[in-house]
């Protein structure tokens, strides 16, 4: 089987990372606001409405799944949300033993594609192995996706001991 390997790649926990980042950047007087719903932007006056109060900005990052309005036009945004397409990946999380993968993440090309995370933890390694990913709310039910994905990683690592299992977008 062929591959490309990619060495010397930096690995990170995100919610650290993005806490530090937070940190620091509340020193120059950046604000973050989560679970905040922007329902108005006023580009005038600078300033968006978020749960019912407005707060005035020189800068604004809107940080979501999907993009929201903004400072666009409402024709402009709609145009823009019609060429997005939401796809939905089935995911399994498991423990394996020690060293029966080697530490890293791998994804193959196929279609739909599959991929999978190693980590190292105190008494075992943790691994994700995902795919059967397809548009939302259309195609084969998730029960079915899960089966598949099941088998496949059943074929990759034997002692995997599944303890959670999910989609998302």
């Amino acid at each position: 089987m062929s591959g490309i390997r990619f060495a010397n790649q930096a690995k990170f926990h995100p919610r650290k990372y993005l806490a530090k980042l937070i940190d620091l950047s509340a020193e120059d007087g950046l604000q973050v606001f989560e679970k905040t719903a922007a329902t108005q932007f006023d580009a005038e006056k600078r300033r968006v409405k978020a749960n019912g109060h407005w707060i005035a900005f020189d800068r604004v990052a809107i940080l979501t799944n999907n993009p929201l309005v903004g400072l666009a036009g409402m024709t402009a945004a709609s145009l823009f949300q019609t060429k997005l397409s939401l796809y939905s990946s089935y995911v399994l999380g498991a423990r394996v033993p020690r060293g029966n993968l080697p530490l890293a993440l791998f994804w193959d090309t196929k279609e739909p594609y599959d991929y999978l995370r190693v980590d190292s933890q105190a008494d075992f390694d943790y691994i994700i192995f995902g795919g059967e990913d397809q548009k939302t709310g259309q195609g084969t039910p998730p029960e079915t996706c899960y089966d598949r994905v099941l088998a496949k990683l059943e074929k990759i690592v034997l002692a995997a001991k599944i303890d959670h299992r999910w989609s998302g977008q």
